[in-house]
């Protein structure tokens, strides 16, 4: 209440918030991602994502392993998908999440070894398979 006196908006309506129907209480289109991560067979995961899906995946699974810092997700996915990929191989990261919106069609990142594992309406979930590579040990 204090905060609509000073401010005049009501910060507590329906635009600010997201109606969530798992147990989690995170968005589902985020939900499913991660459990297409979970559920795969590897035993080394190793996620790039954007922040919006990274801060909830390991509060889904401590498993899976998380890309920050330096990495500058967001500035490689600007500079292309060979610089997404080189830095993939040498972070070793596995999973690669990109929004749909920074998709090119000339250039996918499937030219680079991913495959997609999944994609919702938002995302798209790249995998690498490094021992098929020989590009990366673990």
């Amino acid at each position: 209440i204090a905060i609509f006196m000073i401010t005049g908006i009501n910060v507590y309506s329906a635009e600010n918030f997201e109606q969530t129907d798992n147990y989690f209480k995170i968005p589902d289109w985020t939900l499913e991602m991660i459990f297409e991560i979970s559920e795969d067979e590897e035993d080394y995961k190793k996620l790039a994502a954007p922040e919006e899906i990274s801060i909830y995946a390991r509060q889904v699974d401590g498993n899976i392993l998380l890309e920050s810092g330096r990495w500058g997700y967001s500035a490689v996915l600007q500079e292309g998908y060979e610089k997404m990929y080189e830095n993939a191989i040498a972070q070793k990261c596995n999973y690669v999440i990109i929004p749909k919106t920074s998709i090119k069609e000339d250039d996918p990142l499937t030219n680079y070894g991913f495959e997609v594992l999944h994609e919702n309406e938002k995302y798209v979930l790249y995998k690498i398979d490094f021992e098929e590579k020989n590009e990366v040990k673990k």
